[in-house]
């Protein structure tokens, strides 16, 4: 394939994929993230996965499916939080908890669900995503074995 047909091909698929995000933007009525999550240098450096999100301030949910490998078992920090979170970078406290429950898949764990958040908080994040990020806990890393930015 030229060098021309794949630029024109990578546009015309990126064109695609915004109007695909702007069609589910409008028909959920809120905004899918899909955020990479890995470890860093305090995390699990093995570590990886995937949140998708749907953050809807008209109905005030958060709605999610998470998949992680190479963490070990995602374990709640403290009794009654989730195992994942939403966190925000001004105070790393968390923002929205997932309230997860995990089942084990042949690669790692998965979790899905809708939890509930604040219409204002929720817009706030809809405006300045890049002011947060997801992780997940285990008992080897309570303060996060792996996280990533929504953007």
């Amino acid at each position: 394939m030229s060098s021309y047909l794949r630029m024109v091909v990578s546009a015309t698929l990126a064109i695609a994929s915004l109007f695909l995000a702007a069609s589910l933007t409008l028909a959920t009525g809120g905004r899918t993230f899909v955020v990479t999550l890995a470890g860093g240098a305090t995390d699990d450096p093995d570590g990886t996965g995937t949140a998708w999100l749907r953050v809807n301030p008209g109905t005030g949910e958060v709605c999610y499916t998470i998949t992680v490998a190479n963490i070990g078992v995602p374990t709640e920090p403290a009794a009654g939080l989730g195992a994942a979170h939403i966190h925000d970078y001004a105070t790393t406290g968390i923002f929205v908890d997932l309230e997860t429950t995990w089942t084990a898949t042949t690669s790692g764990f998965t979790t899905a669900g809708c939890t509930n958040g604040e219409r204002d908080a929720l817009i706030a994040l809809l405006r300045d995503p890049s002011g947060y990020y997801v992780n997940v806990h285990t008992v080897e890393y309570p303060s996060g074995a792996i996280r990533g930015d929504l953007r």
